[in-house]
């Protein structure tokens, strides 16, 4: 596992030349210093996002990876009002409930333009109208996302897009239902593939020794993109790898 020792902030070109396909994960001694080295990289992208447009549409997931990450961006002083956020995936529950992504990210995001995925009670046997409205809320600010923010899973998934799942087949660029997720609960909502896919940008995390074989699945060119869906995230112009993993000695 090749991890390089430093932090970059590059410019749109540098990006996509000096994280390009060869990139190595960064990784950082601590979880306090890769929380901070990730924002700092996160905020110098909606930076740039927002020079050059009036808004930046900004994609994350919930989970306690992230979650000191953006406690340390959203102190910063951006035009937050001009920047929305969206759930790269939720799990169907109820509003309001413990186990959404939604409870936990939306305090952090007051000052911006945070959209949460709602089902209303009559749709929870069927949630596809949700799905319709959520990807109808993206398409106002462009139908895509200018920036995302993900973690890897133990098994190499991110979003709720699981290794050799069908999920992972749909075609459909927007949010997909997930049925029979191998994690519980076993019906989510995730950007798909695709949607992912055409992001601008993107930061992924491997936080946590049990995170260790998705990252050497993730730097291993054998290993298949359905074995291993963070890979997704390869195909970006712009990415970022940041892991709190250090080598075996």
């Amino acid at each position: 596992m090749a991890l390089t020792k430093e932090i970059f902030l590059y410019s749109a070109r540098e990006c996509g030349i000096m994280d390009g396909p060869n990139a190595s994960p960064v990784s950082y001694a601590s979880r306090q210093a890769a929380d901070a080295a990730a924002s700092a990289w996160l905020l110098e992208r909606l930076e740039r996002i927002l020079a050059e447009k009036d808004h930046a549409v900004f994609g994350v997931v919930g989970g306690r990876s992230v979650s000191g990450i953006l406690s340390l961006l959203v102190q910063e002083q951006l035009p937050w009002e001009q920047v929305h956020v969206f759930l790269l995936d939720e799990r169907l529950v109820e509003k309001g409930s413990a186990e959404s992504n939604a409870t936990a990210i939306a305090p952090l995001f007051s000052r911006a333009r945070f959209h949460p995925f709602l089902v209303d009670g009559t749709e929870q046997a069927s949630p596809l109208p949700a799905l319709h409205r959520y990807e109808a809320e993206l398409a106002q600010v462009g139908r895509r996302f200018d920036l995302i923010l993900l973690s890897a899973g133990e098994d190499g998934h991110i979003a709720s897009l699981f290794p050799r799942h069908p999920a992972l087949s749909d075609q459909h660029q927007g949010f997909i239902l997930v049925e029979h997720a191998p994690k519980q609960p076993p019906e989510r909502m995730s950007a798909s593939k695709s949607l992912i896919a055409s992001a601008t940008g993107g930061l992924l995390l491997f936080y946590g020794e049990g995170k260790r074989h998705a990252l050497e699945m993730f730097e291993d060119p054998s290993v298949p993109e359905d074995d291993c869906p963070a890979k997704i995230v390869l195909s970006l112009p712009c990415r970022r790898v940041v892991t709190d993993l250090q080598e075996r000695n």
